[in-house]
């Protein structure tokens, strides 16, 4: 992580490929609960033994730095739950309780998430979708939210499985429907 860092900093993104192999991604994948038909992700997965033994993993242990994970997320994009993402910051947090909190923006700017791709993740799977450095801004309102994201560029980030996106929080991010539904499993970690 820490050759990463200064891009963390200025752009609020990197991607790093080849985090996972396609047989560890099976097998996260096949542990892991499906969503209920028509929904989207199952959460509060921190506690989930294929997740604990995967944040054990000396790849997940070099790109997190050694920080806590607080939260885990599977969202998986098919064809029963073909979601679109409005532009956001994530600046709400969920305890293990389930219960939401807004931490100061200094907490916000301190943590980061790391979403490992489980699937192949091109143009046509909805892809996340980012301004770089918009993170930069603190938390912002929805108005500047959609200016920021009107004025861009906007940068999408089709990647391949097994590969990894560590983002900020307060990143201006997005995705779209995907065009071409299948299965797009994304493992969404949050650190402090």
């Amino acid at each position: 992580m820490s050759g990463r860092c200064a891009e963390l900093g200025q752009r609020g993104y990197v991607v790093v490929p080849d985090v996972l192999t396609f047989d560890e991604c099976d097998a996260i994948a096949a542990a892991l609960p499906a969503p209920a038909a028509r929904r989207g992700g199952v959460r509060n997965l921190i506690g989930h033994s294929a997740v604990r033994a995967l944040l054990r993993s000396p790849a997940l242990i070099a790109l997190s730095a050694e920080r806590i994970a607080t939260n885990a997320t599977l969202f998986d994009k098919s064809a029963n739950a073909n979601w679109k993402v409005p532009w956001h910051q994530d600046r709400v947090i969920r305890g293990e309780d389930s219960a939401r909190i807004e931490p100061a923006t200094e907490v916000l700017e301190s943590m980061f998430a790391i979403r490992l791709h489980l699937d192949d993740c091109a143009e046509e799977n909805g892809p996340l979708r980012v301004v770089a450095g918009s993170h930069l801004g603190g938390k912002l309102t929805a108005a500047q939210i959609a200016t920021i994201a009107a004025a861009g560029p906007v940068i999408t980030l089709p990647v391949k499985k097994g590969a990894a996106i560590i983002m900020r929080p307060l990143l201006v991010h997005a995705s779209s429907v995907a065009k071409m539904p299948s299965h797009r499993r994304v493992l969404h970690l949050e650190f402090n």
